[in-house]
């Protein structure tokens, strides 16, 4: 199974169709299936296994493996830890289907090479379905949320570049200070902002763009997240063109060069949701389904709202498909001129 892996994985590198973080995420899943199972020979796999393999998942906390003392820990003593603490055990829908997805490819791509495997395997027979629609999952924020965090002491004042919670009269304009503004006035997801590059911000046309695309830091969710995005005129006017010269003439490739990932297989921006969280609660007390991609639902629900901002536009901006294969396939890119005026349209925040 992991030599499978192994060459399904460079494959996918070779030819770009999968990213560094969903190639870890085979990896390790696969490698989670042999250990939980016991098998691991890709001919010897049976559907029963792969109820095994949930039948884990179910009994697995959130967080497992996370910590270093968890890191080495085998698969069936968490469990049983985890049981005897009766600690909470809520391995989400999407995480139970995902992991069954990448051990589907697997057995594809040795099937795609000549090795014999159960012909009667079905993954898709395990898929769980979640009682919430993907609407419920996430909440946007709302213009009062964005007033009321933009009001906040890392924009308007700190007291020190250690403590950017508690008010003061210094503004540092570091990732922290850019990252959440461009992400209320793009709708771009975390991931894509952290891991900009000096590279990547440049002008089309005169007009000053971001170029999201997959570059030395990180991949791309899907094929149709790569596009460009202008700069919103706030952005320009509180300094970030000349942030990101100042970034090119110290060298730095990165444009947020001091945000490095914890870990090989942690996220870039997963470096700042800690201090994030603490930031939202302090600007918006407990509110467990608004996170930093509440931004992102805020950005599409305010262009949504603008009549004269057309579908096509709205989702070259953020990357998604329109649904109509006429536009996906064979519509042409919005001109520039268009995403400039759809972006101007997201109201400023302070």
């Amino acid at each position: 199974i992991i030599d499978v892996v192994s060459r399904l994985s460079a494959t996918h590198a070779r030819t770009g169709r999968a990213n560094a973080k969903t190639l870890t995420q085979l990896r390790v899943i696969s490698e989670l299936f042999c250990e939980a199972t016991g098998v691991d020979d890709v001919r010897d796999v049976r559907q029963a296994h792969l109820a095994e393999f949930v039948a884990t998942l179910d009994q697995l906390p959130p967080t497992y493996r996370r910590s270093i003392a968890e890191r080495d820990k085998p698969i069936s003593e968490i469990v049983a830890e985890a049981s005897k603490a009766g600690v909470n055990i809520s391995i989400s829908v999407a995480t139970v289907n995902r992991n069954l997805v990448h051990i589907g490819k697997v057995l594809k791509s040795a099937q795609a090479e000549g090795i014999r495997i159960d012909t009667s395997i079905n993954p898709s027979l395990l898929r769980r379905f979640s009682k919430r629609s993907a609407k419920d999952e996430r909440e946007a924020f709302t213009p009062d949320d964005v007033t009321r965090i933009f009001s906040g002491p890392v924009w308007q004042g700190c007291k020190s570049a250690k403590r950017r919670r508690e008010p003061g009269t210094l503004i540092v304009q570091d990732w922290l200070y850019w990252v959440p503004l461009i992400a209320v006035y793009s709708g771009a997801r975390r991931e894509e902002i952290c891991g900009l590059e000096t590279a990547d911000i440049s002008a089309v046309d005169g007009v000053p763009v971001l170029h999201i695309r997959p570059n030395a830091r990180r991949g791309l969710k899907n094929p149709q997240s790569k596009r460009i995005i202008p700069v919103h005129s706030h952005l320009i006017e509180l300094g970030f063109l000349d942030f990101a010269d100042k970034q090119r003439e110290a060298r730095h490739t990165e444009l947020f060069h001091d945000l490095q990932r914890k870990s090989s297989a942690s996220q870039i921006g997963d470096s700042m949701d800690y201090l994030w969280r603490h930031i939202q609660s302090d600007r918006l007390g407990p509110q467990p389904k608004k996170s930093f991609h509440s931004f992102r639902h805020y950005a599409v629900q305010g262009l949504r709202a603008e009549s004269d901002v057309e579908k096509h536009v709205r989702a070259e901006l953020f990357g998604h498909l329109v649904g109509d294969i006429e536009d996906d396939r064979y519509g042409g890119r919005a001109p520039i001129t268009s995403l400039r005026v759809a972006i101007e349209a997201l109201p400023r925040v302070m």
